[in-house]
């Protein structure tokens, strides 16, 4: 079927995720009338959802699926199975049925990018933010493309957008696909262009080995078409060793790419980067984004767009120089107060380095006080202990916040509270504290914060409400 030409009545079960909002909010756009239900939701996505009028409920419930729905998206948590959940099973026996189709969100977009030239962002890190840059160029540059993104981008209007132009950005997860389907996300999408930024080992508890988590871009890179093109991170860890077997063109960047950047400077609130063309040419590039790091992700764009004569160097220039980012990458959530605190997903290791590189560079002289919570499978795995070594070396001191227990590790895989950390202290010689909630957490920021430091709140989940009150709190302590 083709979702694009036929909209209807949807239904997503497990609407709340980051990918699954989008593809709503997509399907919303296009003329869909969209509901769905979710066990629990968050910001930014359950903002995102409201913004662009989704209404959702809150539980699963077999009667939240309308008689008039014709197609049912189902999440891939692992809650949404119809042996333990009453909403999963109902989407199943109407579609036995034959009264709804049932999918996953990679299947929908599937539909969705048949024809149109598709670019895809991939990597272990850096890909939300250069897939929703290299859709805003787009956007800027008045090409109306499609974009689908796994975050909330800033700039622009929602986290996916239906177009009529002919690029199609979309950010690929190597995740599988479904709970009945374990292909990876991105084999869906059609790809015609990918940029991939890294193979550093991830996700330890969807792959086994690091031979397991590689083998999913294998596939990608693999499934190019001849006239297609790889965009490889020259700096990425196994990037260029991939490379190799890609079927078609590659364009490599970073620092020592065919597009790369140098002298990375921040002066005020820009930072400025020399940027390096294949024929050896220099522009001098300006962008709002803090650090080195995302002076590779601006340089991936360059290659994926400038590289494909997709835009312009004017209309590049103009719309980097514009970009804000994302939500919870980086983020600035007290502008104009005497404490900066920044908002960081930080779910891996080489994020959080980067993240708190950043600051260092940016705040040279400031105390940084990196509040942490360890929320991700990989964070929390016996196999990725040594994470923990120099993890904090451009923090001051840390508060660690104590991780929730997950479902999918067993107690034996899963490194506890105070084993954590210890790592902590054992890899790093700054001060660290242990807090349990939002109360203790406020207390402990209460005797240490004054004014001209910088508060890293770094964490994939919410820490309960310490994010959002640690937020208010600082504005209401250290305002202008």
């Amino acid at each position: 079927m083709s979702f694009a030409l036929e909209p209807g009545n949807a239904h997503f079960i497990g609407i709340c995720g980051a990918g699954m909002s989008a593809v709503a909010i997509m399907l919303r756009n296009a003329g869909w009338r969209v509901t769905g239900s979710d066990y629990d939701y968050y910001e930014p996505v359950s903002g995102a959802l409201r913004r662009a009028g989704l209404p959702f409920i809150k539980g699963y419930r077999a009667e939240n699926i309308a008689s008039d729905i014709g197609l049912v998206v189902i999440g891939k948590h692992a809650k949404l199975v119809p042996e333990s959940n009453p909403e999963v099973a109902e989407a199943f026996r109407l579609r036995d049925l034959g009264r709804v189709e049932v999918r996953s969100y990679p299947e929908v977009l599937h539909e969705l990018t048949r024809d149109t030239t598709n670019l895809v962002v991939t990597g272990s890190y850096g890909k939300s933010t250069t897939a929703s840059l290299a859709a805003w160029v787009l956007v800027a540059a008045g090409k109306d493309p499609s974009w689908f993104l796994g975050a909330v981008p800033i700039d622009l209007p929602a986290g996916a957008g239906h177009g009529q132009g002919s690029v199609f950005v979309l950010e690929g997860d190597e995740y599988p696909s479904a709970n009945w389907d374990p292909r990876p996300k991105f084999l869906h999408y059609n790809p015609r262009i990918v940029v991939l930024t890294s193979l550093a080992y991830d996700h330890v508890n969807v792959f086994q080995t690091v031979e397991d988590y590689r083998a999913t871009y294998r596939e990608l890179v693999r499934a190019l078409p001849s006239d297609g093109v790889l965009v490889a991170c020259a700096d990425g860890e196994g990037v260029l060793e991939l490379a190799q077997e890609a079927p078609c063109q590659v364009i490599t960047y970073g620092r020592e790419g065919a597009w790369s950047y140098r002298d990375v400077a921040r002066q005020g609130d820009s930072t400025t980067f020399g940027l390096v063309t294949p024929d050896g040419g220099a522009r001098t590039v300006q962008m709002t984004l803090l650090g080195e790091h995302n002076a590779q992700n601006v340089t991936g764009v360059a290659a994926a767009l400038l590289g494909n004569r997709l835009v312009s160097w004017e209309q590049f220039e103009g719309a980097v120089a514009r970009f804000q980012g994302i939500r919870r990458r980086a983020e600035l959530r007290t502008p104009g107060a005497r404490v900066l605190v920044y908002e960081d997903l930080s779910s891996s290791a080489v994020k959080a380095r980067a993240f708190l590189a950043a600051l260092r560079a940016q705040y040279r002289d400031a105390r940084i006080v990196a509040l942490f919570q360890p929320h991700t499978f990989s964070f929390r795995s016996r196999r990725a202990a040594h994470w923990y070594q120099e993890l904090f070396a451009d923090a001051s001191e840390v508060l660690l916040f104590s991780p929730p227990e997950l479902e999918g590790l067993s107690s034996d895989e899963q490194l506890g509270h105070d084993e954590i950390a210890a790592l902590v202290r054992g890899g790093n010689d700054r001060p660290v504290t242990v807090v349990r909630d939002a109360e203790e957490t406020l207390a402990e920021l209460e005797s240490r914060l004054r004014p001209g430091d910088v508060l890293a709140m770094m964490t994939s989940g919410g820490m309960g409400d310490a994010v959002d009150r640690v937020v208010s709190w600082v504005n209401e302590r250290f305002p202008a």
